[in-house]
């Protein structure tokens, strides 16, 4: 595979058919897409004047007639030797810049035959400490599976037991693969590429072990205990997280990921296939290890001060509606100041907000003091980014906590949040956190079945025992509510919301809950970016941000990364009754290498985007299908054609992309195809989707984008950035691979349950599949989903491969 990569230059001394490749018009090699002939094998040597060839170099044609002719007669063939002999010289000379002198070249020629067959000899003894080698290997791999079940079991005992045999076993195998043999052979054709591979991977596995040494021996009550939120009296136990803050910086982390980093090196000569697969089982278990590291590191470097353990923190709560959407979720419809000092958590009274509350402030009482009612300030908040109002400036986000969540980007918007509370508040709060009732759900299902409420939610609903079964909280308190207590009824469900928001709550920071179930709902939510956090201290910002927990929306020059934001523009309760599908028709058509060495491939996608609709027109509360959308017309709600979607949607990508056309079913166009906010190309759509049918809108982005060198191929990385919502996304990915490269298989990492509200609430398995040569990906995910395509030379390419379920 060395003209895959496009930089390695092919074998010296190849003959035409073996090591040269035939070339096309274009004077490229198959076997070599970049088209840069930055891998052409050497030119073939020149011929001898006498017709020789570069074997027999040194020899006029016709050796053996003068081989057998007479002295006098030999002698007359010498000129033409020594001409042959000359040029030869001269071409070495080129070669090696006129230094090297024939002494040298001959000690070179003793010292290479040594060598070589010093090495096969020497290769003896490795090939039995190869065997001795694997064996130890294999044991060490069974004594950490042994390992993991007994940390599975929280058996201590059985755990030490494991780490010390696995320690035992990598032991043998570093003193083998050290041995001043191993260092010799390793330079030694053939047999070198196999014997530094089994080296590297001893080495990782070696720095793994030790990791788990360690943690075993050190951090044993870490991993009795685990990394688990405990509340006892009304304050969380900050003990484990501080022991596993201390324990980190002892792990050989950086040993361990140079290690990984050496051995996931692409390489192209031969080794066996049972080294390589060894060798992949090892960068798997270097990459679960460095991932699990990476995220205790963040997470106990993190939480302390996040939890007030330096001091008092509070912080903004709110409750996002995935019924109307707004880019980090939905509309705010509950919120409260979390209050948090070295552990003890308490949550004040929380406070609902309605956009259609009444738009008199009581007596005495003036609008921009208010938060609950209507969120809306007369002024900007001092200092806000140019950059933000420019953008938003006709939905007044930076000064209406109705709109100021718009922006997809949570520290983007938290900001804006932390400026709007202390220009109405005069207080500057420390972080937002952000959650919607799928959120709340998943927390409240770790406290139990049921959620205990007042009496007066048992008066409202008629609840048998005043419980509310937590099953049922996030469909109750997104959909049914609105048809239950709807437009007639707007204060009986906002004092419910409250009152059942307060309850949620206040059973969530009890601690009354079990510390496992607790940690595997905040994983699975935050995943899926139900919850999202911000602080405004940086240092604790970084660590969320490198456990994804932030929904931040950023560039990433590694990954191909596309995002289509909806934020709800015609005021009903609409947006988890609604179907999202997205189809993305891949071409990837020009593979370049850059001055650095990095490949980078043109790529043309076609997004189509279709939303369907199944609101009927009546038979549903005016909250839920009223629409505030009258054509030409300044918002009048409901005096909109009812069931009528009407949604803001914003494709965001690389700025390196340009948009080429765009088309829609309701004939409107973006107002630009050329901005960029946050360093991202941004490109807004208002579609309209009438009551009962299904509408599209689709366009074209091109771009060049990176590819990642990996062993035998290159792969191309495909994300799609998934926005918090109530509905799952339906994706329909493709992938067509560039001339001259085929697809050899295809990956799918991530996408959450797949499962949500709406026609696609159900869900459908994703799957990753080559069909015709051609990549695909199908399915419905609720968190980011990333599409690996692996591009190889079509030669290599045998049966169609086909990858399971993303995982």
């Amino acid at each position: 595979m060395s003209d895959l990569w496009g930089g390695r230059p092919a074998r010296s001394g190849a003959r035409a058919g073996q090591g040269e490749q035939p070339r096309d018009e274009a004077g490229s090699r198959a076997g070599d897409p970049t088209g840069d002939g930055a891998s052409h094998s050497p030119a073939p040597r020149e011929p001898h004047a006498s017709g020789g060839s570069a074997r027999g170099a040194g020899r006029p044609a016709g050796r053996d007639a003068t081989a057998d002719a007479p002295a006098t007669d030999r002698g007359a063939g010498e000129r033409p030797r020594r001409a042959d002999r000359s040029r030869r010289e001269r071409r070495r000379r080129q070669r090696f810049d006129g230094r090297v002198d024939p002494r040298t070249r001959t000690i070179a020629r003793i010292t290479f035959s040594v060598l070589v067959v010093g090495g096969l000899l020497v290769g003896g003894s490795v090939a039995i400490d190869l065997l001795t080698v694997r064996s130890s290997l294999n044991d060490a791999r069974a004594a950490v599976a042994d390992l993991q079940g007994a940390v599975g079991d929280v058996d201590l005992d059985t755990a030490r037991v494991a780490v010390t045999r696995a320690v035992e076993e990598i032991g043998e195998a570093e003193r083998r693969t050290t041995r001043h043999t191993w260092t010799v052979t390793a330079a030694v054709p053939v047999i070198g590429p196999t014997v530094a591979t089994t080296r590297e991977v001893v080495e990782v596995a070696a720095a793994a072990i030790e990791v788990a040494d360690i943690a075993v021996r050190d951090g044993g009550t870490l991993l009795t205990d685990g990394l688990s939120l405990a509340v006892r009296d009304g304050q969380l136990d900050l003990a484990p997280i501080e022991l596993a803050a201390e324990l980190v910086p002892q792990l050989p982390t950086a040993r361990l990921t140079a290690a990984r980093d050496a051995l996931a090196e692409p390489r192209d000569a031969w080794v066996p296939e049972e080294i390589l697969a060894g060798r992949a089982d090892t960068l798997t278990l270097a990459d679960q290890t460095v991932d699990a590291l990476t995220t205790v590191e963040a997470l106990s470097a993190a939480l302390p001060p996040f939890l007030g353990a330096d001091g008092p923190r509070r912080y903004f709560v709110a409750m996002q509606t995935s019924a109307e959407l707004r880019g980090t979720g939905g509309l705010i419809g509950f919120w409260g100041v979390l209050s948090v000092e070295d552990g003890r958590i308490n949550f004040g009274q929380g406070e609902s907000f309605d956009p259609f509350d009444a738009a008199t402030p009581p007596a005495g009482e003036a609008s921009a003091t208010r938060i609950s009612s209507l969120g809306i300030s007369s002024e900007n908040p001092p200092g806000t980014d140019p950059a933000f109002l420019g953008r938003y400036a006709t939905t007044a986000a930076a000064r209406s906590f109705l709109t100021v969540n718009l922006d997809p980007d949570v520290p983007t918007a938290a900001n804006a949040i932390l400026d709007l509370y202390e220009l109405q508040r005069g207080e500057r709060l420390d972080g937002v956190i952000l959650l919607d009732p799928i959120a709340l759900e998943g927390l409240l299902a770790a406290t139990g079945d049921e959620l205990d409420v007042p009496a007066e939610v048992d008066d409202l609903l008629g609840l048998d025992g005043d419980t509310f079964p937590t099953a049922d909280f996030a469909r109750y308190v997104t959909a049914d509510i609105y048809e239950e207590f709807g437009f007639d009824r707007s204060a009986d469900r906002k004092e419910l919301l409250r009152l059942i928001g307060d309850a949620s709550f206040l059973r969530v920071v009890s601690g009354d809950w079990d510390p496992e179930a607790m940690v595997a709902a905040i994983t699975q939510i935050t995943r899926e970016r139900h919850l999202q956090v911000f602080a405004a201290d940086p240092e604790v910002q970084a660590a969320f941000d490198a456990v994804d927990a932030t929904g931040s929306l950023h560039v990433d020059d590694r990954v191909d990364r596309f995002a289509v934001v909806a934020n709800n523009s015609v005021g009903g309760k609409q947006d988890v009754h609604l179907g999202h599908g997205f189809r993305f028709d891949i071409d990837l058509e020009l593979v370049r290498r850059l001055d650095d060495g990095a490949l980078s491939v043109e790529r043309s996608a076609v997004l189509e985007a279709t939303i369907d609709n199944p609101l009927p027109t009546s038979g549903m509360d005016t909250y839920v299908i009223g629409s505030c959308y009258v054509p030409g017309e300044r918002a009048q709600c409901f005096e909109g054609d009812p069931g009528t979607n009407r949604t803001w949607f914003s494709i965001w990508s690389g700025p390196q992309n340009s948009v080429r056309w765009f088309r829609s079913d309701t004939g409107g166009t973006p107002d630009s195809f050329r901005k960029t906010f946050r360093g991202l190309r941004v490109v807004d759509h208002f579609h309209l989707t009438p009551s009962g049918t299904t509408s599209t809108f689709e366009t074209r982005l091109t771009g060049p984008s990176y590819l990642e060198r990996r062993d035998d191929a290159v792969v191309y990385s495909f994300e799609w950035w998934r926005q918090s919502k109530g509905v799952p996304d339906a994706l329909d990915i493709s992938v067509t691979a560039p001339g001259g490269w085929a697809i050899g298989q295809v990956d799918v990492i991530g996408g959450g349950s797949g499962q949500g509200f709406g026609p696609d609430g159900e869900g459908r398995e994703l799957m990753a599949e080559v069909v015709d040569g051609v990549a695909r990906v199908t399915g419905t995910v609720t968190a980011d989903t990333r599409v690996e395509v692996h591009l190889v030379a079509p030669e290599t390419v045998g049966e169609q491969q086909q990858a399971g379920p993303g995982r």
